[in-house]
């Protein structure tokens, strides 16, 4: 383990003890309170007799215990300095005990030098690893401060010592040359400890063990510097002033190890820019004094002067570096400050405004606006079929594609207008100022146009295609939560209205949202409940008027509102994801009852709507195979028919799923085509069968020459890739002669026949499967002309 880890696990149990009322140990205190007494009784027994040396030999050897208890039960760094603090004091221990014993017992003390100073210089570099391992466990330390507190200390505190005890002592002071030199090297060596000690102290949080340590160590200075003295002066046999000294510092010791955690040898540091500590605070104060208290004892003298000197100096240098450390500290503060304020106002994946920025600007906005002449606009984009990149691709390309989405946006539209990022798929955007009328809903159509092009994803080139459906709320509102919810609004009927659009809010929509909100409520039981019911309208052969198979349309039979067409609901099961459920049973029922007509000889086949959510799941391609396996219908009798929409929301995958079915066997057909945005290039990716022409160009038929053509082109590309085209819609007999002379294959409408139950469609089964002219059902057809089913709207 590190040196610097002194924060490891205490993995043994703490040994029970006496504690306060609030849990606290009240070793400590015990400890500090029967350490004074044996001071005490150590100074009222005989001077330099037996009893003496034994209380201090018992006071060490508690101090060398208590260490090397906490040490066992330490980990790491702490381990490290109370293992190395026990054996320091240890051999100080020997070395107390060696001299009182000779006292006591020879009456006569050991020479100096002698071989109990060897024992000290062995405790000398124990004692520094034991503060070493603190020193380099300070988190958040400050190496050119620490160095500066230290030079504070060794200047500030060896010139008093010098003053006061070892320049008297050597200039007065009888004996050898040898015997000064030991004598000056203990309170030498305890005042370089003492230093490193001292940028730990002053730190800014200091635990009791640390305080205990450090007093103890100017325990053993002071005890030390009064030993010097006295040695030099021939003066041990008849004072021994410095045991008391010794003996606090055993004590203290030995309360600093009692009952010590590993975190409490691990001090935090002082912050940078934080307040100054008390402690540092004290360190300046007593470096500022040592200048006046050396003048005054030792007058003029060079020792006072240049002490002095140095000391203020350092000061200086101290305060100054503290002052660079907090400009840089309040500069990082600032810095920080106004990152997290833009990280609190931006979206974190896309840098754009988020929710609270964007309501914060639609409020500055919104009172810009309340002056004559002035509006504003707010739209809500949502990106559909998203999902299904985040499905299929990975977050990953999810969170690509709303970045790209992001430039895309802001590199469309202008620089005044705000753009930000307040959902998972939704975007914002505010536009200030707006002069004309139509503005936002240009910008709108601007918006759909530039999302509706591919998207590349990645370095390997694939791309993805994906529409938008935008919410546009103008003019004031009291708050900006008003028109956010206002344009969530009109969001909202786009979306109810097939995505891919934009709806401008009007009041009434409040009432459409809600009824859409019921019928989502309505809509989850209907079909455990058996609510739904199945349609079939007949699709005929143009050339002979045979009957060839049967469209499935879905429609609700609700509890209160009676029967309710697809367009109503087929837009709430899409939003919902209950399309899937739905679009399931719709697979499993069609193909039963198709199975049942044609096991009586009808040969048709019966066409499914696949809805754009059922198309982005893997499943589509096991809930046609679970179908086909119950029904026992043929394959071939089974035709899917997919949106041209639905086809461009991810090519790639939306291939792969098709050719899938194709592989089952079942015909696909393209829906609506013509009102899409797909290529002939992107046309030839998908196994298609046949091309269903949407009602809107039948409708234009014979009215506008442009459609004529459209439609000659459209079946010419139906015959040009071998498909065979429907048309839909189809009501006046003029459309299907027009049909006929541009050779269409199929046709389907109202002119034929109205979607009818399965009970109608037996009917009609039992009594012809072939229509000689359209007038021969007259009688079982409307007189006028009604708009016809709209497929897109069905499952």
């Amino acid at each position: 383990m590190a040196v610097g880890e002194l924060r490891a696990p205490d993995v043994t149990p703490p040994v029970p003890g006496l504690r306060t009322r609030r849990g606290r140990p009240l070793g400590r205190p015990l400890v500090l309170v029967l350490g004074a007494a044996l001071i005490a009784v150590f100074y009222l027994l005989p001077a330099a007799g037996l009893g003496q040396a034994l209380v201090l030999i018992a006071v060490a050897g508690a101090a060398v215990a208590a260490t090397l208890r906490a040490g066992r039960r330490a980990a790491g760094s702490a381990r490290t300095c109370w293992l190395a603090l026990a054996a320091a004091l240890g051999l100080t221990a020997v070395t107390d005990a060696s001299r009182s014993l000779a006292v006591a017992l020879r009456h006569q003390p050991l020479a100096v030098p002698s071989w109990t100073d060897a024992s000290f210089v062995l405790a000398v570099p124990c004692f520094a690893v034991a503060i070493g391992a603190v020193v380099l466990a300070r988190r958040g330390a400050d190496p050119i401060g620490d160095l500066l507190d230290a030079l504070v200390v060794i200047v500030g505190g060896g010139g008093l010592l010098a003053a006061y005890a070892l320049v008297p002592a050597a200039e007065h002071a009888p004996g050898s040359a040898a015997a000064h030199l030991v004598a000056l090297a203990y309170p030498a060596a305890d005042l370089v400890l003492l230093t490193l000690v001292v940028p730990v102290l002053v730190s800014h949080r200091v635990s009791v063990p640390l305080l205990l340590i450090g007093a103890g160590f100017l325990a053993l200075l002071t005890g030390d510097t009064v030993h010097t003295v006295v040695i030099t002066h021939a003066a041990v046999a008849g004072s021994r002033a410095a045991d008391g000294f010794w003996l606090a510092a055993f004590v203290l010791f030995t309360a600093a190890a009692l009952d010590a955690s590993d975190g409490e040898l691990s001090p935090d540091a002082l912050p940078a820019g934080h307040r100054m500590a008390n402690g540092r605070w004290g360190l300046v104060a007593g470096a500022l004094l040592t200048g006046p208290v050396l003048l005054l004892h030792r007058g003029t003298s060079m020792l006072g002067i240049a002490v002095s000197s140095i000391v203020l100096t350092l000061v200086v240098l101290r305060l100054a570096h503290l002052n660079r450390r907090l400009t840089r500290a309040s500069a990082d503060a600032q810095l920080k400050n106004r990152q997290l304020r833009h990280q609190s106002m931006h979206d974190a994946l896309t840098g754009l405004p988020n929710r609270a920025l964007i309501t914060s600007r639609i409020e500055w906005m919104l009172s810009r606006a309340r002056r004559p002449g002035s509006t504003c606009a707010a739209l809500l984009v949502d990106l559909d079929g998203f999902k299904h990149v985040n499905d299929s691709r990975g977050h990953e390309a999810g969170d690509t594609l709303l970045k790209a989405v992001g430039r895309r946006l802001t590199g469309a539209l202008r620089e005044v207008d705000s753009i930000g990022r307040v959902g998972g798929d939704e975007f914002a955007v505010l536009i200030d100022e707006v002069e004309l009328s139509c503005a936002p809903e240009l910008v709108a159509a601007r918006i759909i146009d530039v999302l509706r092009q591919p998207f590349e994803l990645g370095p390997d080139g694939q791309t993805v295609t994906v529409t938008a459906t935008v919410g546009v709320a103008v003019g004031t509102r009291e708050q900006a939560g008003d028109l956010l919810r206002d344009a969530d609004v009109a969001l909202s009927q786009a979306k109810a209205a097939g995505r891919n659009c934009y709806e401008l809010f009007a009041p009434e929509m409040e009432t459409s949202v809600q009824r859409r909100y019921e019928l989502e409520l309505d809509l989850r039981p209907a079909l455990a409940d058996g609510q739904f019911e199945l349609f079939y309208q007949p699709i005929y052969d143009l050339e002979e008027l045979t009957l060839v198979g049967l469209e499935a349309l879905l429609r609700w039979n609700h509890p209160r509102r009676g029967q309710l067409a697809p367009a109503e609901f087929i837009p709430v099961l899409e939003a919902s994801g209950q399309i899937v459920d739905v679009g399931r049973w719709v697979l499993l029922e069609s193909c039963r009852q198709m199975a049942r007509w044609r096991a009586t000889g009808a040969e048709m086949m019966v066409s499914v709507n696949v809805s754009p959510r059922q198309l982005d799941r893997d499943s589509l391609v096991d809930h046609v195979r679970e179908a086909l396996a119950v029904s026992g219908l043929e394959p071939s009798a089974l035709t899917v028919e997919v949106t041209e929409t639905a086809l461009m929301r991810n090519v790639s995958e939306t291939a792969r799923r098709l050719h899938e079915l194709k592989a089952l066997g079942v015909q696909v057909a393209i829906d609506d085509f013509g009102t899409g945005y797909s290529s002939l290039a992107y046309l030839q990716q998908f196994p298609v069968d046949c091309l269903k022409i949407d009602q809107t160009f039948i409708d234009a038929l014979s009215r506008s020459p442009e459609s004529d053509a459209l439609i000659h082109t459209l079946v010419q590309l139906g015959q040009d890739l071998g498909l065979r085209t429907l048309a839909e819609g189809v009501e006046t007999a003029a459309q299907m002669a027009r049909l006929r002379q541009e050779n269409v294959n199929a046709v389907q409408g109202f002119l034929f026949a109205r979607p009818m139950t399965v009970a109608a469609i037996d009917a009609e089964l039992g009594r012809r499967t072939r229509l000689t002219s359209p007038t021969d059902s007259a009688a079982s057809r409307p007189t006028t002309a009604q708009p016809a089913s709209r497929p897109a709207g069905d499952a």
